[in-house]
Protein backbone atom coordinates (compact mmCIF):
# COMPACT_ATOMS: atom_id res chain seq x y z
CA UNK A 1 0.00 0.00 0.00
CA UNK A 2 1.54 3.63 -0.70
CA UNK A 3 0.11 6.63 1.27
CA UNK A 4 0.29 9.89 -1.22
CA UNK A 5 -1.10 13.18 -0.55
CA UNK A 6 -3.82 13.53 -2.49
CA UNK A 7 -3.09 17.22 -3.87
CA UNK A 8 -0.14 16.06 -5.37
CA UNK A 9 -1.48 13.09 -7.05
CA UNK A 10 -4.47 15.53 -8.70
CA UNK A 11 -1.60 18.20 -9.67
CA UNK A 12 -0.31 15.85 -12.01
CA UNK A 13 -2.13 13.22 -12.81
CA UNK A 14 -5.77 13.87 -15.16
CA UNK A 15 -6.89 10.47 -13.71
CA UNK A 16 -6.42 10.53 -10.41
CA UNK A 17 -7.76 14.25 -10.18
CA UNK A 18 -11.10 12.82 -11.85
CA UNK A 19 -10.87 9.71 -9.70
CA UNK A 20 -10.56 11.90 -6.14
CA UNK A 21 -13.15 14.01 -6.49
CA UNK A 22 -16.82 14.08 -6.90
CA UNK A 23 -18.89 11.47 -5.85
CA UNK A 24 -17.01 8.38 -6.93
CA UNK A 25 -15.99 5.79 -4.47
CA UNK A 26 -12.65 6.34 -4.52
CA UNK A 27 -13.05 9.96 -4.10
CA UNK A 28 -15.06 9.20 -0.83
CA UNK A 29 -13.39 6.12 0.41
CA UNK A 30 -9.58 8.26 -0.72
CA UNK A 31 -8.33 5.00 -1.48
CA UNK A 32 -7.53 3.58 -5.19
CA UNK A 33 -6.51 -0.15 -6.37
CA UNK A 34 -4.43 -0.44 -8.87
CA UNK A 35 -3.73 -2.74 -11.72
CA UNK A 36 -0.34 -2.14 -12.20
CA UNK A 37 3.02 -3.50 -11.01
CA UNK A 38 4.03 -2.34 -7.30
CA UNK A 39 7.38 -1.67 -9.27
CA UNK A 40 5.85 0.76 -11.53
CA UNK A 41 3.83 2.48 -9.03
CA UNK A 42 6.91 2.78 -6.33
CA UNK A 43 8.53 4.47 -9.34
CA UNK A 44 5.85 6.68 -9.87
CA UNK A 45 5.28 8.04 -6.20
CA UNK A 46 9.62 8.18 -6.78
CA UNK A 47 9.48 10.74 -9.44
CA UNK A 48 6.12 12.23 -7.91
CA UNK A 49 8.33 13.78 -4.84
CA UNK A 50 11.87 14.04 -6.06
CA UNK A 51 11.29 14.19 -10.01
CA UNK A 52 14.10 11.40 -10.32
CA UNK A 53 13.65 7.90 -11.04
CA UNK A 54 16.98 6.93 -9.20
CA UNK A 55 16.90 9.47 -6.39
CA UNK A 56 17.87 8.29 -2.81
CA UNK A 57 14.54 6.85 -1.59
CA UNK A 58 15.08 4.00 -4.70
CA UNK A 59 16.85 1.28 -2.88
CA UNK A 60 18.20 -0.22 -6.01
CA UNK A 61 21.60 0.42 -7.00
CA UNK A 62 20.85 -0.87 -10.61
CA UNK A 63 19.26 1.97 -13.25
CA UNK A 64 15.86 1.20 -14.78
CA UNK A 65 15.84 -1.15 -17.53
CA UNK A 66 14.75 -0.05 -20.86
CA UNK A 67 11.41 -2.08 -20.02
CA UNK A 68 10.24 -0.56 -16.75
CA UNK A 69 10.81 3.21 -18.22
CA UNK A 70 8.35 1.45 -21.35
CA UNK A 71 6.13 0.09 -18.74
CA UNK A 72 6.26 3.70 -16.74
CA UNK A 73 5.53 5.51 -19.87
CA UNK A 74 2.44 3.48 -20.16
CA UNK A 75 1.10 3.73 -16.90
CA UNK A 76 1.87 7.47 -17.56
CA UNK A 77 -0.23 7.37 -20.71
CA UNK A 78 -3.30 5.59 -19.03
CA UNK A 79 -3.07 7.65 -16.10
CA UNK A 80 -2.96 11.18 -17.17
CA UNK A 81 0.84 12.27 -16.15
CA UNK A 82 2.38 13.87 -19.09
CA UNK A 83 5.10 15.34 -17.39
CA UNK A 84 6.15 11.45 -16.35
CA UNK A 85 5.97 10.77 -20.02
CA UNK A 86 8.44 13.42 -20.92
CA UNK A 87 10.93 12.14 -18.19
CA UNK A 88 10.58 8.28 -19.03
CA UNK A 89 11.33 9.74 -22.89
CA UNK A 90 14.10 11.48 -22.20
CA UNK A 91 15.81 8.64 -20.08
CA UNK A 92 15.01 6.02 -22.55
CA UNK A 93 16.78 8.86 -25.13
CA UNK A 94 19.76 8.54 -23.08
CA UNK A 95 19.98 4.52 -22.49
CA UNK A 96 19.53 4.35 -25.72
CA UNK A 97 22.74 6.07 -26.75
CA UNK A 98 24.70 3.04 -26.01
CA UNK A 99 22.93 0.02 -27.02
CA UNK A 100 22.86 -1.41 -30.09
CA UNK A 101 19.40 -3.10 -30.62
CA UNK A 102 16.79 -3.33 -28.52
CA UNK A 103 14.63 -6.61 -26.94
CA UNK A 104 12.47 -7.77 -29.20
CA UNK A 105 10.20 -8.53 -26.43
CA UNK A 106 10.09 -4.27 -25.19
CA UNK A 107 9.26 -3.64 -28.92
CA UNK A 108 5.84 -6.24 -28.46
CA UNK A 109 5.35 -4.71 -25.38
CA UNK A 110 5.03 -1.05 -26.77
CA UNK A 111 2.95 -2.35 -29.74
CA UNK A 112 0.72 -4.05 -27.61
CA UNK A 113 0.18 -1.25 -25.15
CA UNK A 114 0.06 2.04 -27.58
CA UNK A 115 -1.93 3.86 -29.99
CA UNK A 116 -0.35 4.27 -33.54
CA UNK A 117 1.01 7.55 -33.21
CA UNK A 118 2.22 7.15 -29.41
CA UNK A 119 5.39 9.05 -29.01
CA UNK A 120 6.94 5.92 -27.80
CA UNK A 121 6.53 4.01 -30.80
CA UNK A 122 7.93 6.75 -33.09
CA UNK A 123 11.28 7.02 -30.33
CA UNK A 124 11.44 2.94 -30.69
CA UNK A 125 11.21 3.83 -35.08
CA UNK A 126 13.84 6.53 -34.88
CA UNK A 127 16.06 4.37 -32.73
CA UNK A 128 16.27 1.47 -35.90
CA UNK A 129 15.81 4.45 -38.78
CA UNK A 130 18.86 6.42 -37.44
CA UNK A 131 21.26 4.21 -35.40
CA UNK A 132 20.76 0.32 -36.22
CA UNK A 133 18.88 0.01 -39.38
CA UNK A 134 20.94 -3.12 -40.21
CA UNK A 135 19.73 -5.27 -37.16
CA UNK A 136 16.43 -5.04 -38.25
CA UNK A 137 17.03 -6.91 -41.43
CA UNK A 138 19.38 -8.96 -39.85
CA UNK A 139 16.26 -10.68 -38.13
CA UNK A 140 13.35 -9.04 -39.21
CA UNK A 141 11.12 -11.64 -38.55
CA UNK A 142 11.48 -11.22 -35.14
CA UNK A 143 9.58 -8.13 -35.39
CA UNK A 144 6.43 -7.27 -34.93
CA UNK A 145 5.36 -6.78 -38.70
CA UNK A 146 3.66 -2.92 -37.91
CA UNK A 147 6.98 -1.64 -36.22
CA UNK A 148 9.23 -2.74 -39.40
CA UNK A 149 6.56 -1.06 -41.46
CA UNK A 150 6.91 2.21 -39.30
CA UNK A 151 10.55 1.93 -39.41
CA UNK A 152 10.71 1.84 -43.57
CA UNK A 153 8.78 4.79 -43.64
CA UNK A 154 10.78 6.69 -41.30
CA UNK A 155 13.50 5.26 -43.14
CA UNK A 156 12.28 6.61 -46.64
CA UNK A 157 11.63 10.18 -45.47
CA UNK A 158 15.90 10.85 -44.84
CA UNK A 159 16.94 8.34 -47.54
CA UNK A 160 19.28 10.82 -48.82
CA UNK A 161 20.96 11.91 -45.42
CA UNK A 162 21.84 8.05 -45.10
CA UNK A 163 23.20 7.44 -48.89
CA UNK A 164 25.14 11.13 -49.31
CA UNK A 165 26.73 11.31 -45.94
CA UNK A 166 28.75 9.40 -44.07
CA UNK A 167 27.87 9.35 -40.15
CA UNK A 168 28.14 8.02 -37.45
CA UNK A 169 25.07 6.16 -36.02
CA UNK A 170 25.79 7.26 -32.17
CA UNK A 171 25.97 11.18 -33.73
CA UNK A 172 22.74 11.09 -35.73
CA UNK A 173 21.33 9.36 -32.64
CA UNK A 174 22.65 12.78 -30.05
CA UNK A 175 21.13 14.69 -32.59
CA UNK A 176 17.44 13.56 -32.39
CA UNK A 177 15.16 16.02 -31.34
CA UNK A 178 13.69 14.46 -28.38
CA UNK A 179 11.33 17.20 -27.81
CA UNK A 180 9.32 15.32 -30.78
CA UNK A 181 8.85 12.79 -28.77
CA UNK A 182 7.52 14.88 -25.76
CA UNK A 183 3.70 14.99 -24.72
CA UNK A 184 2.05 18.65 -25.29
CA UNK A 185 1.27 20.31 -21.58
CA UNK A 186 -1.71 22.37 -20.94
CA UNK A 187 -0.55 24.81 -17.97
CA UNK A 188 -3.58 26.47 -16.48
CA UNK A 189 -3.85 28.92 -14.44
CA UNK A 190 -4.16 27.11 -11.05
CA UNK A 191 -1.17 24.86 -12.24
CA UNK A 192 1.09 27.33 -12.92
CA UNK A 193 0.24 28.70 -9.24
CA UNK A 194 0.62 25.42 -7.66
CA UNK A 195 4.41 23.47 -7.77
CA UNK A 196 5.78 22.98 -11.42
CA UNK A 197 7.80 20.20 -12.05
CA UNK A 198 11.17 21.46 -10.96
CA UNK A 199 9.97 21.98 -7.26
CA UNK A 200 9.63 18.84 -6.31
CA UNK A 201 10.85 18.93 -3.04
CA UNK A 202 12.93 15.81 -0.46
CA UNK A 203 10.98 17.54 2.23
CA UNK A 204 7.59 16.43 0.98
CA UNK A 205 8.70 12.77 1.38
CA UNK A 206 9.48 13.51 4.86
CA UNK A 207 5.87 14.65 5.44
CA UNK A 208 2.53 12.81 6.08
CA UNK A 209 1.93 10.43 2.81
CA UNK A 210 -1.51 10.00 3.72
CA UNK A 211 -4.22 11.22 1.40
Amino acid sequence: MFHVHRERLCHYSTYFAGALSGEWKEAKERTIEMEESVDTFRYFVDWLYSGEFDSQFDERDDPMSCRELCELWVFADKRGVPLLQNAAINALHEQMYNLLELEKADIAFVYDNTSERSKLRLLFVEFYATKELRNVFISENDFPKTFLFDVLRRVGSYMKMITKTRVDPKQRWDSVNIGLYHERLIVTGEAQSNNTTSQHTLAALQASRKL
